[in-house]
């Protein structure tokens, strides 16, 4: 996003999808390579980089509120995601944040 720097897309992005607002952590939890599904039906090739939220915020009237949301586990949100290497990500984040290497609780 042009004049926002990459921690602050990613918080506009948590709104405009999510209606999650909060403070944004600035080191990123990491990067990954993905195929992009096109609306044409092709792909694009996109290296795609994760930052925490602390979510401060949550409402049912954001931009794009027609995407269904919900809160899921760790395991569930990490099965629901089609990137492997996004799921590990997730995973990798959660075990973190409990600081015991068990990433079975429950993320919002």
């Amino acid at each position: 996003m042009e004049g926002k720097s990459d921690p602050e897309a990613a918080a506009q992005e948590a709104w405009e999808e999510a209606g999650v607002r909060g403070q944004v952590d600035h080191a990123p939890l990491g990067r990954f390579r993905h195929l992009k599904g096109l609306k044409s039906g092709g792909t694009l090739p996109a290296e795609i980089t994760l930052y925490a939220l602390r979510t401060e915020e949550v409402r049912d009237d954001y931009p794009e509120a027609r995407r269904p949301r919900r809160w899921a586990g760790v395991e569930e949100a990490a099965a629901l995601v089609r990137s492997p290497e996004l799921a590990a990500l997730i995973r990798r984040f959660a075990a973190d944040a409990m600081g015991e290497g068990d990433a079975e609780g429950e993320s919002g």
